[in-house]
C-alpha cells in the first residue's frame, strides 16, 4: 500500500515520454497525439454517471493483471476510457479525486448485501451469516479495481480513507444494534455489543480484500466459510 503523496502521481511506467514533455497534473507525460480520445469521441459531453461508468470501467480493464493504480497515468486511463483528458481534468481534481468520486458509490454497495443477515436478528442462521458474506464478496469482486485503489489511495488521502473506514463503522454499528435487540429478546449472547461488532466488521474487511486477491476459488470459499463460523459463533454459539 503506498504511503506517500507520490503514490498518486502518474509515473512514466512504459509511456516513454521524451524529456521537455508536458506533463499532466498528475505527473505524468502528456502530449497532444495522445490527449485526444478515439474517433467518434472527440468533443462528446458525458453525464457524469456516464463519465464515471466509462473510467470504471477502464479501471478494471488496466487492472485486472495486477497492476496497482498507483502505476496508471491519467492518460493511460483516459485513452482506455475513450475521453479527452480535458473532460476528465473537468470531473476529477487528479487520480485521488477520481477514486474519491468512485468511492462513493463503490463502498455503498459493498456491505448492502450483508445487511441481509443483520436484519435477520434473533432469527438468523449461519447459512444467512454465509449468505450475506458471499453477497460481500461478489461486490467486492464486481467493483474489484475500483476497491483496490481505494485501500491505495487511503494511505495518503484522509477524504478516501474516512470514506472507507465510514462504510466499515456503519456495517459495525448494524451489527451492533442487532447485537443489542438480541440481547433484549435473550437470542443472541450476552457479549459487548459495540466491541465485539467491530471486531467482526474490520474482520470482515481484511477476509474480504483476502478471499477476493486470492487465486484459488476453492480455498476463498473455505476462509469466506470460516469466517461465517466465527462470526455465527460470537454471536449465537458460544
Amino acid at each position: 500500500m503506498a504511503t506517500t503523496d507520490e503514490a498518486l502521481r502518474d509515473r512514466d511506467g512504459g509511456d516513454r515520454a521524451t524529456a521537455g514533455a508536458p506533463r499532466d497534473r498528475d505527473g505524468g507525460a502528456s502530449s497532444a497525439s495522445t490527449d485526444a480520445p478515439p474517433r467518434g469521441q472527440q468533443g462528446r459531453a458525458y453525464r457524469r454517471e456516464e463519465l464515471e461508468g466509462r473510467v470504471r470501467d477502464a479501471l478494471q480493464a488496466l487492472m485486472a493483471d495486477g497492476t496497482p493504480y498507483r502505476d496508471l497515468t491519467v492518460e493511460r486511463i483516459t485513452s482506455t476510457a475513450g475521453v479527452a483528458r480535458s473532460t476528465f481534468y473537468g470531473a476529477f481534481a487528479d487520480k485521488a479525486g477520481l477514486i474519491t468520486a468512485l468511492s462513493a458509490a463503490s463502498l455503498g454497495r459493498l456491505y448492502a448485501g450483508a445487511r441481509s443477515w443483520i436484519r435477520r436478528g434473533g432469527d438468523v442462521t449461519r447459512d444467512d451469516v454465509a449468505a450475506g458474506l458471499r453477497e460481500v464478496l461478489a461486490a467486492f469482486r464486481e467493483d474489484e479495481a475500483v476497491m483496490r485503489a481505494v485501500v491505495e489511495v487511503a494511505a495518503s488521502e484522509p477524504a478516501v480513507r474516512d470514506a472507507y473506514a465510514g462504510a466499515v463503522d456503519d456495517y459495525a454499528r448494524a451489527i451492533a444494534r442487532m447485537i443489542r435487540r438480541g440481547v433484549r429478546e435473550g437470542r443472541l449472547r450476552d457479549v459487548p455489543a459495540a466491541e465485539t461488532a467491530t471486531v467482526l466488521a474490520w474482520s470482515t474487511e481484511a477476509t474480504i480484500r483476502r478471499a477476493a486477491a486470492d487465486p484459488d476459488p476453492r480455498r476463498a470459499a473455505r476462509t469466506l466459510d470460516a469466517l461465517a463460523d466465527v462470526t455465527w459463533r460470537a454471536l449465537v454459539e458460544g
